[in-house]
């Protein structure tokens, strides 16, 4: 997936770049849609079926993209159409990649104020050696803490990971 979203930057100008983040967030936002995946993973919608519509959401989005749309042609071609639900991220990351600034997704138990979002703004530019744009998100599932995401590495300080790892150990000490 990561080789389909590096060459689909390579091949756009990169004035372009943020035009196409936003195209692809709408394609990936379809996914959410049940009916939309109801009709993608149909085994009996053929091939040019799920092209058309993935172009078609494309189109909505103001996508004028024919890079994206040979794309799309060769990912349903080869039956890999789920990967178009996580090619928004990982083009994402690689563009802020390549202009040299971190996109940090974290995922909270709760929701963060401005201070603490400030500080763990600056604690994750420190770390990663550059600037940092950082997305919230609320997870009631984690319990307590956070995960952040960034530059290909996962950071889990939750309660969930937390007792994750110390279960790891205990069962590891056992043996």
């Amino acid at each position: 997936m990561r080789s389909y979203a590096s060459a689909l930057l390579e091949t756009i100008p990169e004035e372009k770049t943020g035009d196409m983040i936003e195209v692809l967030k709408v394609l990936a936002a379809a996914f959410e849609d049940e009916q939309f995946t109801d009709a993608i993973f149909n085994p009996t919608t053929g091939a040019n079926q799920k092209a058309d519509l993935l172009k078609a959401v494309v189109d909505m989005a103001d996508g004028d993209f024919p890079q994206l749309k040979r794309l799309i042609d060769i990912v349903v071609e080869k039956g890999r159409e789920a990967i178009m639900y996580d090619l928004s991220r990982i083009f994402e990351s690689l563009a802020y990649n390549k202009a040299r600034i971190s996109k940090a997704y974290v995922l909270t138990a709760g929701e963060m104020d401005k201070d603490q979002k400030n500080t763990l703004k600056k604690l994750l530019e420190k770390k990663l050696h550059r600037p940092v744009e950082m997305e919230t998100n609320v997870e009631k599932s984690l319990l307590g803490g956070v995960r952040v995401f960034a530059d290909d590495q996962e950071l889990d300080l939750s309660a969930q990971g937390q007792l994750e790892r110390l279960s790891k150990q205990m069962i590891s000490e056992e043996r």
